[in-house]
């Protein structure tokens, strides 16, 4: 029988990578507030499940906004079109669902590469691109500039694994009692 962690990471990868299809092919083919809607759900369903949800919340929230920034940043410089968003200098929602859905990943099932950082930048330049390309394939984006967006992501992704796994454990044992109500009594 698998351990429960076990389980709970597979289910966290899989239920990602449904979002992924969720965002990429709802933009495509039926709207792109599909893979916000799942986004949603899902990230409802993992921080229902979490020990320190409000943590886990504000992890989210910062690499969720983060990320969409660096890609609306790209964007913007003209690395990337997105099916549904053709002359905008933002990024569109769906890949800010898709920034909020990945950074559950971090605590969960790519937790094992926490101490292995070296590990986590050569993946995370290798796939982080490997995303974008296979959405460039499904026709969800266009990846302009003769590719150099796939080189830029492939530096963005080897910079923000570690940074993302150091902002998890940051967030993870910040107290945060001041969010929660409870103030320190004084004297």
């Amino acid at each position: 029988m698998m351990e429960q962690k076990t389980m709970s990471n597979i289910e966290n990868i899989i239920l990602f990578q449904a979002g992924w299809l969720a965002c990429v092919l709802g933009a495509l083919y039926v709207s792109p507030v599909a893979g916000v809607i799942y986004a949603f759900c899902f990230i409802a369903y993992h921080l229902y499940l979490h020990k320190q949800p409000l943590n886990e919340l504000v992890f989210i929230l910062l690499i969720t906004v983060v990320g969409y920034l660096i890609d609306s940043q790209l964007v913007r410089y003209g690395y990337f079109d997105y099916y549904d968003h053709q002359d905008w200098v933002m990024a569109p929602l769906w890949i800010a669902a898709l920034w909020a859905m990945f950074s559950t990943t971090i605590g969960r099932s790519l937790s094992w590469l926490s101490n292995r950082l070296a590990i986590a930048v050569m993946l995370g330049a290798i796939f982080g691109p490997v995303a974008y390309y296979s959405a460039a394939e499904i026709g969800a984006v266009s990846v302009l500039k003769n590719n150099q967006g796939l080189y830029v992501q492939s530096l963005i992704w080897a910079v923000m694994m570690p940074v993302m796994f150091r902002l998890y454990e940051f967030t993870k044992n910040a107290d945060l009692s001041l969010l929660k109500g409870k103030r320190n009594e004084l004297g």
